[in-house]
């Protein structure tokens, strides 16, 4: 089989192994597809029908681009939620390709499903050195990656005006070069958002398919293609981001981590916690009551509010003894904060479900079955209007599972000292931390098996976490803060 290669600019021999891996770029679903996206993917189930012929298996992803600016656009002007508009649009796309009798491709991914692994990539890529971030966004350093052009071999002049029709931001002042593109950026208030150690946002619409077709298909691809108008800067773009030595490496980073192998809490947090107790109390005025009632073995569970990130540090220093906690999978994107974080007993959560979510359950269960404490911040604590929430059902499933008490907690101040997203706290504060009487599960476990009792209790619980801290409390979930699914716990 002979295809035209665009690097080389000529018809070339293909040769492939038994199985043929292949990503096309598919469509961002925000209008009716037309005769120029069915030209482009009857071409290419065309070649896959060519090489199943040959005697080659095929898996073709063809992704589908639900996190990108013309659908946010489009759905502001319909008013629909742009997950509504995606969703439609793809029917119709699918009907389409049935109706030209397309052959059905190995999967079609979405944007939206790989949030965790574009995290972890990008983070990879800062760590190497190939990215940086600029006024709360992270992008990649052309300058950096010396065959930056090498897929359309077009001239800087073609490459800056291209850029500028489609979507490249030259004009952005944060960019150390125009040609810079972006891998993180903050979100409008209308568009899904997702925590990052670099700050709320969403992904770049290049590195999304980076990270699909590293997900779906691993470091190697025989064939990838698209619409002639993404050689640049979509797959130029993309080649960069994919290019800089990353083949076995990047598929650790996408994965980098096994959460069920996490141990929660360990001698260093033996010796982290006078240390910070030394410099803290020198930085914030703390006044701290009830840690008398904390047991000194056993499993006990701490179900406290969480109004700031200093919430969990604070607790943690000043815990009578070792305790595990939960946090969020964005801290293990980047080297230091997943060394920092593992040592101080933080099990990662990756709230936007998955094996990885299920795996964190596994280490915390390990915890409470060591007789050990385990510290968490109730879905239902965690909002941004400083309100509490009705509470989701995970701290009492512990609690009944292992029939330990469990100690309300009330954490004041902390917004204060450091509200959410700033990077440095403020000085001289007050800080409050009061834990409150135990709530004895033991009531509870003779009807365990009833998703009322798991009702009556997470109720119980938030509204002992409330008479501590005098929060206003709304009896309903909190509001999502982005459109990813997520495990409650």
């Amino acid at each position: 089989m002979k295809l035209y290669d665009t690097t080389k600019k000529r018809v070339v021999d293909f040769v492939a192994d038994k199985q043929v891996l292949m990503y096309t770029c598919g469509i961002t679903p925000y209008d009716a597809t037309h005769i120029g996206h069915a030209f482009t993917f009857i071409s290419y189930d065309i070649l896959q029908r060519r090489l199943i012929d040959l005697g080659h298996t095929v898996k073709c992803v063809r992704n589908v681009t639900d996190v990108d600016d013309p659908l946010f656009a489009k759905a502001r002007e319909l008013g629909v939620h742009y997950l509504d508009l995606a969703a439609g649009e793809e029917a119709r796309f699918n009907a389409d390709m049935k109706a030209l009798n397309a052959l059905d491709v190995y999967s079609t991914p979405r944007a939206s499903s790989a949030i965790a692994d574009i995290r972890g990539f990008i983070g990879m890529v800062i760590e190497k050195g190939f990215a940086y971030q600029a006024g709360q966004s992270v992008y990649f350093d052309v300058s950096k990656f010396g065959s930056f052009g090498s897929v359309s071999n077009y001239d800087r002049a073609t490459m800056m005006r291209l850029a500028a029709e489609r979507g490249g931001h030259v004009e952005d002042p944060h960019k150390r070069h125009p040609l810079d593109f972006v891998l993180w950026q903050p979100s409008l208030a209308d568009e899904p958002s997702w925590d990052t150690i670099w700050g709320p946002g969403r992904p770049g619409w290049h590195i999304e398919c980076s990270a699909l077709a590293l997900r779906e298909l691993g470091s190697t691809i025989d064939l990838h293609g698209g619409g002639s108008d993404l050689i640049f800067p979509h797959h130029e773009c993309e080649r960069a981001s994919r290019g800089i030595d990353m083949a076995r490496r990047l598929a650790k980073t996408a994965r980098q981590y096994d959460p069920s192998k996490f141990v929660g809490a360990t001698k260093f947090q033996t010796r982290f916690r006078p240390f910070c107790r030394f410099f803290f109390t020198r930085l914030w005025k703390f006044s701290l009551e009830g840690f008398e009632q904390i047991p000194h073995t056993g499993p006990a569970i701490l179900c406290a509010n969480h109004i700031s990130f200093l919430d969990s540090v604070f607790l943690l220093t000043y815990s009578p003894r070792n305790m595990s906690v939960v946090g969020k999978s964005e801290y293990m994107d980047s080297f230091k904060t997943r060394w920092l974080f593992t040592k101080i007993g933080m099990i990662p959560l990756d709230r936007s479900g998955g094996e990885n979510a299920s795996a964190a359950m596994v280490s915390v269960e390990a915890v409470l079955s060591r007789g050990e404490l385990f510290g968490i911040f109730p879905e239902g604590t965690r909002s941004r209007d400083g309100r509490l929430y009705k509470g989701r059902t995970g701290a009492a499933r512990l609690a009944l599972k292992f029939g330990c008490p469990v100690f309300p907690v009330g954490i004041m101040g902390t917004s204060e000292i450091m509200k959410p997203d700033t990077v440095m706290p403020k000085f001289g504060k007050q800080c409050k931390i009061v834990v409150g009487a135990p709530i004895d599960t033991q009531k509870y476990l003779s009807r365990a098996d009833s998703p009322e009792v798991l009702r009556e209790l997470t109720d119980e619980i938030m509204m002992r976490i409330q008479a501590l801290t005098k929060q206003e409390y709304v009896n309903d979930y909190a509001p999502k803060r982005s459109s990813a699914n997520r495990t409650h716990i």
